[in-house]
Order: structure tokens, then C-alpha cells, then sequence
């Protein structure tokens, strides 16, 4: 597993909570969803540039792994938490889920180079199977969850392998739905493109339906999402007209099928709610889609816009709060010190 470590660390997290001011990149204390999850769409920049020079960069990086042997067989290496609290931050799984732009510019290849994947609501998380045991990390690298599971590394018997999957984690239904697949039974394959890594997924899903039901050794199901390719407006508009799936969408991402998975924000994944589908990509949606629209719902630009500011205000308000906590933290160890110096002034003068 150490060269998995060396493979995240190299790469540098839809719901929230207080974690969302912590960071562990030296001098980059924002990374709430606004800069990690639904990068600021900027409308005068040019979003398929970037995706032409970010596929060119890919390439490079790719080439420059294959040339050093990134990937060579290891042992998987044991790391252990100096806090027993389900609070432990571990730094070397913060920051590493892959996050999208809003879709504000529709690919012209949109039909041939791209994925649809429908979303459902639940918090995104980073599942590492280990040392038999299944940890669950939030975008921060908080750990949030530990159980066993019958994923590869998951449960006693299989303490040698690992797995690490990019998950929406649904509580309702006890359900961890895989939004994509880092590595599988100490298979590194985040340096495969997506159309590979989505295929990988589906077969091995479909191999070990141990871990797609509820058992007493898997106490939460893990489930693949519905996955669309060859986009056209029938292919799109028939996954809402016969909608017919056991969780609640919350939205689509729309995924370029030679993407590799990289930490951070990318204009090679993109991200919409339903009911902005008839403005972005010009295709009716039903009529229960255009229903879960806000009340105060205007258009997709406006709808961003205040998405950022609301985004913004819940920084400036975390900030805050770590501020303030960390202002009584100095005072109370200035308080501590002040004492100290005090009694030992008295101890002296008794002696």
C-alpha cells in the first residue's frame, strides 16, 4: 500500500459539516464545496479549453508514472490512529476525492466522449478497506464510520488486499453507492481512464454480490449507480421518464470518458441538478423534475450565484467560529502560564 500512498499523496471532497474549514495543505484553509465541489463556474472563462489542456496534462503525467514503475507490487501498510475517537483526521486521506464543475458549456462530444450518472442524495465519503476492517473518511479526512464489509481487504480473511472507493453514502437505506473505483483488491487502477474504471467497477460489483446484499459481515450494502453512455437527448430524457429507482436523485455528473482520477476539482466532470437540464442541455425533462426546482428558482446562473454566496457566508462564518476558538485557546494558555510563573514566585519565597 505504500505505493498507493505515494499515489494519492501525488494527487492532492455533497453535503458538509464543521469540517468543512479544515485542510491539511500548507496554506490553503478554504476548501469548502465551493472550492472543492462545485468550483466557481466563472462564465467569461473558456470551460472547454481547460478540458483540452487538462487532457493534454493527463497525458503527460501518465506517461511520466509509466516511465518511473509508479505502480509495483507491495504490502499493503498498516497505519494506526494516536486517537481512538471516531474524530481522527488522517492527513493521508483528506482532500483526495475527485470533484466536479457545474456544467455550465455543453461539450460538442458530448454524445460520443461523455458519461451520465445519475446521483442520489447522501454524503460523499472515501471507503479504505484494510487490515480487515472498513474505514470511512469524509472529504477532510475525518473519519466518520468504521465496520466491517466483505470488500477486499474489508473482513478478517482477507486482511491482505485493500480497497479504496469514492462513495455516496445514503443513511436511510444503509447504502453506500460507488461513485467510482480508486483501487480493488490492491489493484490501483485511478490512472485508468473512466470508461475502463466504470467497466472495472460494474464486473467486480457484479462478481461479488457478497458485498451488493446485507449480511451480518456486510452490514451496509454497496451498489453501483445508473450509468449512461452514447448521450443523446432520448438516451438522457428516458432515465427521468422511467425513473424508477430505490433512492432520491439529487442530480446527474456528466463524466469524459478518458478522465483519470485526480484529486480536486475538474472541468472534465461536470455536475447539474435535473431541473437545469431543459436550460444547459435543451432536452424536456418531466414534469416531477422540473417540481424539485427551489420555489425562488430563476435559471442556472442565478441559481449558481447564489449557491456561491450562500457557500461563501458558511466560510466566513466557520472562519469565524475556528477564530474565536482559537483566540480562547491562546488566552487560557496565556492564563496557564501567567499561574505557573505565579506559583513558583510563591514556592520560592516559602522556600
Amino acid at each position: 500500500m505504500d505505493d498507493l500512498t505515494f499515489s494519492v499523496n501525488s494527487i492532492l471532497v455533497s453535503e458538509d459539516d464543521d469540517d468543512s474549514i479544515l485542510s491539511t495543505q500548507s496554506g490553503s484553509s478554504l476548501h469548502s464545496r465551493l472550492e472543492v465541489y462545485k468550483k466557481k463556474p466563472s462564465f467569461v472563462s473558456n470551460q472547454a479549453e481547460r478540458r483540452r489542456l487538462q487532457l493534454i496534462e493527463q497525458k503527460k503525467k501518465r506517461e511520466a508514472k509509466i516511465e518511473s514503475f509508479r505502480f509495483k507490487p507491495s504490502t499493503p501498510k498498516k497505519t494506526t490512529s494516536p486517537h481512538k475517537s471516531k474524530s481522527y483526521i488522517n492527513p493521508l486521506y483528506a482532500n483526495q476525492l475527485m470533484f466536479s464543475e457545474w456544467l455550465v458549456e455543453v461539450p460538442n462530444d458530448l454524445d460520443k466522449s461523455w458519461y451520465m450518472v445519475l446521483c442520489p442524495i447522501g454524503k460523499r465519503c472515501l471507503v479504505v478497506a484494510s487490515e480487515g476492517t472498513t474505514n470511512v473518511y469524509n472529504k477532510a479526512g475525518k473519519l466518520i464510520s468504521k465496520h466491517s464489509s466483505r470488500l477486499p481487504g474489508g473482513f478478517k480473511e482477507s486482511k491482505i488486499d485493500y480497497t479504496i472507493l469514492d462513495c455516496i453514502y445514503n443513511d436511510s437505506l444503509r447504502t453506500y453507492y460507488v461513485l467510482d473505483c480508486l483501487c480493488w483488491k490492491s489493484h490501483p487502477i485511478m490512472d485508468s481512464e473512466t470508461e475502463f474504471r466504470f467497466y472495472w467497477l460494474k464486473c467486480k460489483l457484479e462478481e461479488s454480490k457478497e458485498v451488493t446484499e446485507f449480511s451480518y459481515e456486510n452490514p451496509y450494502a454497496f451498489k453501483d449507480l445508473p450509468r449512461v453512455s452514447n448521450l443523446t437527448p432520448d438516451s438522457i430524457r428516458s432515465q427521468f421518464d422511467f425513473f424508477n429507482y430505490e433512492f432520491k436523485l439529487d442530480g446527474v455528473l456528466f463524466y469524459h470518458k478518458e478522465t483519470h482520477y485526480e484529486s480536486g476539482c475538474t472541468p472534465l466532470v461536470g455536475w447539474l441538478k435535473p431541473y437545469m437540464i431543459p436550460e444547459i442541455l435543451n432536452i424536456q425533462m418531466p414534469e416531477w423534475v422540473l417540481n424539485q426546482a427551489p420555489s425562488d428558482y430563476v435559471n442556472v446562473r442565478k441559481s449558481i450565484e447564489k449557491f456561491e454566496y450562500e457557500q461563501r457566508h458558511k466560510y466566513e462564518v466557520n472562519h469565524q467560529k475556528m477564530d474565536l476558538v482559537i483566540s480562547e485557546v491562546k488566552e487560557t494558555c496565556f492564563k496557564s502560564v501567567d499561574l505557573s510563573m505565579e506559583f513558583n514566585e510563591i514556592t520560592r519565597q516559602e522556600m
